[in-house]
């Protein structure tokens, strides 16, 4: 396929996008990117409806790549390393701009012609990139400024703080004195996860609050009373100098843990 060609000043200027410039954009700008890039490839090599196929393709699947990671729980985003997903989208345009347009761009370049600039390339990545993630940004801003959002935040700051203090009693505990353990259970401790009950009972009040906040409270107030049940018996076990009820502590911590996990993999 013949490659157009455009002369300005009698020099001949360059008309397509290298491989590797391509894939430089494609890592700021996804798929987009390369979609815009490859069809201004194929415009030049007098094929354009391939590249408005293309350019179809690039939206679509950036669409389903930044759509698929809100659904992805955050538990198992944690483990995938942030370049992983663009290694791999842009790995696989790599290889599909060899299939396609190989030829052509190795015909080009054996005519002793200069690709476009991968600077330029890097910037239509970066702009593309700037584009996808203003929809985002927008809804992130929405969101924060949503009243019932930043009412329920406002309080759930309140419960995280009083969970903090909570734990607090864990520390050194085999070096602090049983007279001191008991009265930090008393005053401290316990008080602080059953006003994270009430701080609960207070969010679910507020209007228009959702059915998945409603119900992840429900499950944080379980989550809040199998504290309170598992330092009742650490109490006991104090009063007590006895290891009888080491079982049922075992027991309780393993339960919160499951059941802060569930908390954690609640889809929001």
């Amino acid at each position: 396929m013949d490659v157009k060609e455009a002369s300005s000043e009698g020099s001949i200027r360059p008309t397509l996008y290298s491989q590797r410039g391509i894939s430089i954009a494609t890592v700021f700008g996804a798929p987009l990117a390369a979609s815009i890039l490859i069809r201004k490839n194929y415009i030049e090599l007098q094929n354009k409806k391939a590249g408005d196929i293309s350019l179809v393709i690039g939206i679509l699947s950036t669409l389903f790549i930044f759509v698929g990671l809100f659904f992805i729980p955050e538990n198992i985003i944690d483990f995938i390393p942030n370049a992983l997903i663009p290694l791999i989208y842009t790995g696989i345009i790599y290889l599909l701009i060899e299939k396609y347009q190989g030829k052509d761009l190795k015909a080009y370049e054996e005519q002793g012609r200069k690709f476009i600039s991968n600077w330029k390339a890097f910037a239509i990545g970066l702009l593309t990139a700037v584009l996808v993630a203003l929809p985002f940004l927008g809804l992130l801003y929405m969101e924060a400024n949503d009243p019932v959002f930043n009412e329920y935040n406002t309080q759930f700051d309140e419960f995280i703080e009083n969970e903090n203090i909570a734990y607090r009693f864990y520390e050194n505990l085999q070096l602090r004195p049983t007279n001191q353990l008991l009265d930090e259970l008393n005053n401290v401790t316990i008080p602080a996860w059953e006003n994270n009950k009430i701080i609960l009972d207070s969010i679910d009040q507020i209007e228009g609050i959702s059915v998945n906040l409603l119900a992840r409270d429900k499950l944080l107030r379980e989550y809040c009373d199998l504290n309170i049940d598992k330092l009742k018996i650490i109490k006991k076990a104090l009063i007590t100098n006895s290891d009888m009820y080491d079982d049922q502590i075992e027991k309780l911590t393993i339960e919160i843990a499951q059941k802060m996990k569930t908390v954690e993999e609640m889809d929001l």
